[in-house]
């Protein structure tokens, strides 16, 4: 089940944040970037987005009544013309990967962004993260290229397009 997330999941939310960082990112970002990471600074930050309305929509997947993955969205941050929606974060506990609660989160997330009246959206995904396959299967076009830096280390990314959210398949799990 997707559902709005509300102030009382952000303990569960920035959890999951931190978790899904660590097991996704070891050996693909720096270790001093992961030892920093903080459960209490990510319920600050979902806390103040949440309250702010600084994404267009916070969104919880729930399992067996527990939250187990969260998507963020809102206005794409870098001005691009025609992607004018971006999906901030989209993370989901490994233990649930491959039962298909990615998938409907991620629809979700895009539902609500042409909701808000965006046509089209992207993301940035570290370009050696394992998931990015993820991206590809729901259809996501690989846009553009960029480097950044973390911690001293330069990473890349990649951006990923989808441009007609009015296309994607209804979701399951909608709650």
């Amino acid at each position: 089940m997707v559902r709005a997330a509300a102030q009382e999941d952000v303990p569960r939310i920035s959890r999951i944040h931190v978790d899904a960082w660590l097991e996704t990112y070891a050996g693909l970002i720096p270790q001093e970037v992961l030892d920093d990471l903080s459960v209490d600074e990510r319920a600050a930050m979902w806390r103040r987005a949440l309250d702010e309305g600084s994404t267009a929509s916070l969104l919880v997947c729930e399992h067996e009544g527990d939250v187990v993955g969260f998507a963020a969205v809102g206005p794409e941050r870098e001005g691009h013309a025609r992607y004018t929606g971006e999906l901030y974060a989209i993370y989901l506990l490994q233990k649930v990967h491959g039962r298909g609660y990615g998938a409907a989160l991620f629809r979700e997330a895009m539902r609500s962004l042409e909701a808000a009246g965006h046509s089209a959206a992207r993301l940035w995904v570290l370009e050696s993260n394992p998931t990015r396959g993820f991206y590809e299967h729901l259809g996501g076009e690989r846009l553009e290229r960029k480097m950044v830096s973390m911690m001293g280390a330069t990473l890349s990314e990649v951006a990923y397009g989808w441009s007609e959210l009015s296309d994607l398949p209804p979701s399951e799990g909608r709650g």
